[in-house]
């Protein structure tokens, strides 16, 4: 064997070796890298005690990731991709959270209030790596309530990053959301826009349910729609539902709607329904703030009567709708 071909030899086998050693060390250069732009001091995870990572060629997955000291906020699966060339350049093409357990409270004045994480710059900095899309799956999201206790949603979304990046961060999302609760049960879908300072979102509900105690109505088989926004200023809410079937106390009625507004920390109800199995009563019934306002319409008091007699409300079943339609102002309005 000839000196060159001994020296090609040697060659190869070191640059093989170095080949080998570096793609050994890449998953650690990726790490570093990665946590170099999501870690450090001022970086968007920076106060986030980071599990031991998994490290692929284009993503690095943390499992089991808590958002707070006292272990509240979970995800279970937090995935950053992207490319070696823009990892280098801080870019992530996407990011994927699997399993979030986000628990929120709201105060008096209907703010949203976050723990740990959550509650400091958290959010602002995640938006403010211009990720091209955000995937949330399976999250469970409770809101912590006054008037109805703790509300879960269970959703998943997808949201896009629409902004140039000289701009602010702005993200066009589409979701599909669940709630079950005692007094609330809605499926659908939603679709808007997220940025550090606001959310404006439109909601359609394909099926539910709503109970609103104070008032002694149960609405079931819901459909609508709805408008939410949410930013520094506070909490707008709008939406329109439809009823196949409605009680107000024991008297049943059908073809039901309602208009629901929130605004300023002031709630505004407007709801309309019919009779169920005697035709020719209506029923309105207003609300704002606390104090409501309630119309049934009937041609003559004996089909009021016999809208009564019909139902078998009697004795102190009676007595109970009686006292209800007195709290709720309620005025029989005769043709």
């Amino acid at each position: 064997m000839s000196k060159t071909h001994i020296k090609t030899i040697a060659f190869l086998s070191l640059l093989a070796g170095c080949l080998a050693g570096l793609y050994a060390s890449l998953p650690f250069l990726i790490q570093s890298v990665a946590l170099h732009h999501l870690h450090g001091r001022g970086k968007t995870l920076e106060t986030i005690a980071l599990p031991p990572a998994h490290v692929g060629i284009d993503f690095i997955r943390f499992e089991n990731v808590s958002l707070d000291p006292d272990n509240i906020n979970t995800i279970k699966e937090l995935t950053f991709l992207f490319t070696p060339l823009g990892l280098v350049q801080g870019a992530f093409n996407k990011v994927i959270i699997q399993g979030a357990d986000i628990i929120a409270s709201t105060g008096t004045d209907n703010t949203l209030t976050l723990d740990g994480w959550l509650g400091t710059r958290g959010i602002e900095r995640f938006l403010g790596l211009h990720i091209k899309s955000l995937h949330l799956r399976d999250a469970e999201i409770t809101i912590l309530t006054e008037e109805y206790g703790g509300i879960t949603l269970y959703m998943d979304m997808t949201a896009s990053l629409t902004s140039q990046p000289h701009e602010k961060p702005l993200y066009e999302f589409q979701s599909r959301f669940e709630t079950q609760q005692r007094y609330l049960s809605l499926s659908g879908t939603g679709s808007g826009s997220l940025s550090k300072d606001f959310i404006n979102a439109e909601t359609q509900f394909e099926r539910g349910k709503v109970s609103i105690p104070d008032l002694s109505i149960d609405m079931t088989r819901l459909s609508g729609w709805g408008r939410a926004a949410y930013s520094r200023d506070g909490l707008s809410l709008f939406s329109e539902l439809r009823s196949g079937g409605m009680r107000l106390g024991s008297l049943p009625w059908q073809n039901a709607s309602m208009t629901y507004k929130y605004e300023n920390n002031l709630s505004e109800i407007f709801l309309s329904a019919h009779s169920l199995g005697l035709e020719g009563l209506e029923l309105a019934l207003t609300t704002q703030g606390d104090t409501p306002s309630t119309r049934i319409h009937t041609p003559t008091q004996s089909l009021w009567n016999e809208y009564i007699a019909l139902n078998k409300i009697e004795g102190e079943e009676l007595e109970a709708l009686v006292g209800l339609l007195s709290r709720l102002n309620t005025e029989i309005e005769l043709e």
